[in-house]
């Protein structure tokens, strides 16, 4: 009886012994899925909380070269989700904007980039376009723009 009792006992420690770690196991991935809900998002280039402060705009970094490819200027200005392009702390509107797949079409109506930009997109990570700005008087300049939602 000894013999078959302690046979016994190995075969329902181990079917316990199975369902215990079955049950840590499926429970785990919830666990590490409650755990992500908890922590904030990553922080992203410029936003020091770590919350993205500039819900539906994004901040455009713009470079203009001059002939050797140099810059020769920069400046910043905000790009909102309906088109509208502003700029300062009262957030005065410049100018408004299209995009199609991965062409930006502007119209700046003040400032440094007065006129009509047309960009092509070169890189994804970060949104970076190539492209010219046409003046009202016709003349052209090359354009760099980085789009930067922090």
């Amino acid at each position: 009886m000894g013999i078959k009792m302690s046979r016994f006992a190995s075969v329902v420690g181990g079917l316990l012994l199975g369902c215990a770690l079955t049950l840590t196991a499926s429970a785990y991935p919830q666990a590490k899925k409650d755990k992500d809900k908890d922590e904030p998002p990553p922080k992203k280039k410029g936003d020091a909380d770590g919350k993205n402060g500039m819900k539906d705009r994004a901040r455009w970094e713009w470079q203009l070269l001059d002939e050797k490819g140099k810059t020769a200027q920069v400046g910043t200005f905000m790009g909102y989700l309906d088109g509208t392009l502003k700029q300062g702390k009262d957030q005065k509107q410049i100018g408004t904007s299209k995009e199609d797949k991965d062409k930006i079409k502007a119209t700046i109506t003040e400032g440094p980039l007065k006129g009509v930009l047309t960009l092509t997109l070169v890189d994804r990570k970060p949104l970076k376009y190539n492209g010219e700005l046409v003046r009202s008087d016709g003349t052209k300049a090359k354009l760099v723009l980085e789009i930067i939602n922090d």
